[in-house]
This record gives structure tokens, sequence and C-alpha cells, in this order.
């Protein structure tokens, strides 16, 4: 067990887990309850959904972290344009900043609000509002959800 964990270093950018962790659940709330109640109206969105899925899972730094599509200039990663556009996207920089907070914290590869310049607003703000339309989307058409299951 020692073995997998030398990468591993909990200090104190290990506290921003709590609120990416946070961000990540309401994400995840938003899209279910959208979906959930979509699905029971378009049956086929199902199969849309999986293809999303696919180009969401290659699209949001899970397989790579957003520090290899960078230049590095005098030791310093500076961020292309591929770059920022992948870390707009909110489930990249939940996953980039956990990623950092938990094993890399190394000061040359940087958290996404440096990637975006400071506007890490957009993505928590798309956050907040799938959320937010997911919890209106669902409430609105709980009621007809029996006639049409």
């Amino acid at each position: 067990i020692a073995g997998l964990s030398h990468n591993l270093s909990l200090g104190w950018y290990s506290l921003a887990v709590v609120p990416l962790l946070l961000e990540l659940y309401a994400l995840v709330i938003g899209i279910s309850m959208l979906l959930s109640s979509l699905f029971v109206f378009y049956r086929d969105l199902g199969h849309i959904w999986e293809i999303f899925t696919q180009l969401l899972f290659y699209g949001s730094a899970v397989v790579f972290p957003l520090s290899l599509k960078g230049n590095v200039v005098n030791g310093v990663l500076q961020p292309i344009r591929l770059m920022r556009l992948v870390a707009l996207n909110p489930v990249a920089q939940i996953i980039e900043d956990i990623r950092h907070a938990l094993v890399t914290q190394d000061p040359r590869v940087p958290w996404t609000a440096t990637i975006l310049g400071g506007r890490i607003l957009l993505p928590i703000a798309v956050t907040v509002t799938v959320a937010v339309v997911g919890l209106a989307v669902f409430q609105r058409l709980a009621p007809r959800f029996s006639e049409n299951l």
C-alpha cells in the first residue's frame, strides 16, 4: 500500500478538494435531474447522451492532464487556446484542480484559475446554471411523469 501512495501529497492544498467535490456534486445533481426528466418524454435521448459522454470523457482531462496541452517557457507552463477551451468545461476544471490539490502540487503546473486568466467563475457559473435548470425542469415536468411512463 505504501507504494500506491508515494505520489499523494496531503497538505494545505488538499483542503481545496472539499469545495471542488461540492461543485462536482452540484453539477451531477443538475445533470441527473435534467436528464431523468427528459428521458421520460424522449426515450431516444439515451443514445445521444451515450455519444455525448464519450466526447465529455475525452474533452475533460480525465485521460490527460491539462499541463500536457501547454508550452513551457523558462520552466513555467504557458497555456494555449486549446488548454483554455478545455478548462472552461466544469468537469475538466474540477478534475484538474483535484489532481493539482492531491497529486501534483508542482508550482510550475498552474491551477485552472491561472489557465483561465482569473476567470474561474465561468465553469462555476456553468455548474450553477446546470443545477438550477435541472431542478427547474424536473419540478416543472414531474407532475406529468406518471402519464408518460
